[in-house]
């Protein structure tokens, strides 16, 4: 039995070697690029990478891509490093933890100011690093998610024209109670309808056509 869980082990070890090792080497690269004014942040930056070995989430990530259909994500893991790191720092000031796995963390080896600096550099690399990936995606492929999150958002809805009078320009509208805001925030945005401008307000929303009607006065 004990070697059976060991083989597991260290299948899982190969696999997180295998598809996070290219994000965390490309996070180290960029840890040594970052660019402070104070030594003693240089140092803690650099003592940091020396030790940060997160291959959990670049792998998790890519691993999570390729299942449904996608590339590894190795641009996209490298912030899940940087991120990642950030927040063990802060965990580490926030539980004061001086000392892990016999090693003295960035806060025990350079105290509290010095280890907050650290973990906002890497933050900000991370967001930095994101925004840059965010850029370079293209048009089409930013339009095809805005395009799926709207079907979605409109299937969910499940959004119904009940009755149009067209004197009173009013109309009645059913949608899925869960989507109340959503439906309403959507029609709030809509501006011109074939090619003419106008302005919709939602004057009330009800449970039931007969306590609609008799409420806004749309028998």
């Amino acid at each position: 039995m004990e070697i059976k869980v060991r083989k597991i082990f260290e299948k899982a070890q190969a696999l997180l070697e295998q598809k996070g090792a290219q994000s965390l080497e490309e996070a180290q690269r960029r840890i040594s690029a970052i660019k402070v004014e104070s030594r003693e942040v240089r140092e803690a930056l650099a003592y940091f990478a020396s030790y940060w070995h997160d291959l959990a989430r670049p792998a998790l990530l890519s691993l999570a891509c390729e299942a449904v259909g996608g590339s590894p994500a190795i641009d996209f893991g490298t912030a899940t490093v940087l991120m990642g790191g950030a927040i063990s720092i802060y965990d580490d000031i926030i539980d004061r933890s001086k000392v892990k796995r016999s090693r003295p963390t960035v806060l025990g080896k350079f105290g509290n100011d010095i280890a907050l600096l650290t973990a906002t550099a890497l933050l900000f690399e991370s967001f930095t690093h994101l925004c840059g990936l965010l850029k370079k995606l293209e048009t089409s492929k930013v339009n095809a998610i805005l395009k799926l999150f709207g079907e979605y958002g409109a299937s969910q809805a499940n959004l119904i024209l009940i009755e149009y009078n067209q004197q009173k320009s009013s109309a009645i509208l059913r949608c899925s109670h869960t989507t109340v805001e959503m439906v309403r925030a959507s029609i709030a945005s809509v501006t011109e309808i074939n090619g003419k401008p106008v302005v919709i307000h939602v004057v009330g929303v009800s449970g039931t056509l007969r306590a609609l009607r008799r409420k806004h006065g749309c028998e």
